[in-house]
């Protein structure tokens, strides 16, 4: 199957932010991770080209694990495939509830 399969068959992108929408965390291999919806403005390029990404909005990680909130002013970060290790695929709603959830007061 290969990457070509997961890009067109598990990254489908919505032309706008939607609950149902796709939210990835990509660990670099420098180990650092960066998170954010890929919807919009985010692009991963296909064959014949490398696997490169762009996001068009950053997440804020908790501890470079859990999405906690929209970095505010971003526009963007390019990712260049060879710097990328791995790319975990959320559902967008969810991370959403759950970084709401988390500011709520106990």
């Amino acid at each position: 199957m290969g990457d070509e399969w997961i890009h067109t068959n598990c990254l489908p992108k919505s032309k706008e932010v939607k609950e149902d929408g796709l939210f990835l965390i990509v660990t670099l291999s420098s180990g650092t991770r960066v998170a954010g919806p890929y919807t919009g403005t985010a692009y991963a390029s296909l064959s014949p080209y490398d696997r490169d990404l762009f996001f068009g909005q950053l997440w804020r990680l908790d501890d470079g694990v859990k999405p906690i909130e929209a970095i505010q002013g971003s526009i963007g970060m390019y990712i260049d495939q060879r710097d990328i290790l791995t790319v975990e695929i959320l559902n967008y709603r969810i991370v959403v509830n759950a970084a709401k959830k988390a500011k709520e007061p106990e």
